[in-house]
């Protein structure tokens, strides 16, 4: 079973790009420390998606590594990492408080 995480902000590099009607999105973080990726999933609650939150920013109700090994240390409030879309940074992604 994933740990949970603390909510996330995601703010996408271009205020044009339409946000997702999605209830779950993925990215991966690549500490500097480490040749390791981690997957990570956001996952919004109905009737707060994206689209529905409709701002540039917008708030992941529960994010989580996809396994156990991940480094959860890291994802302590105000640590930024980018969203990435295949090999593109096109986000950032900030930890905030629960």
């Amino acid at each position: 079973m994933p740990t949970a995480l603390p909510r996330c902000r995601i703010r996408w590099h271009d205020p044009t790009r339409p946000q997702p009607y999605v209830s779950r999105l993925y990215t991966q973080l690549r500490p500097s420390d480490s040749k390791d990726a981690w997957s990570v999933v956001f996952e919004f609650d109905e009737g707060h998606t994206p689209y529905e939150q409709n701002a540039q920013s917008f708030i992941a109700d529960r994010v989580f590594f996809l396994v156990e090994t991940a480094p959860h240390h890291l994802l302590q409030p105000g640590f930024a990492f980018p969203f990435m879309d295949g090999g593109r940074e096109i986000g950032v992604c900030t930890v905030e408080a629960a």
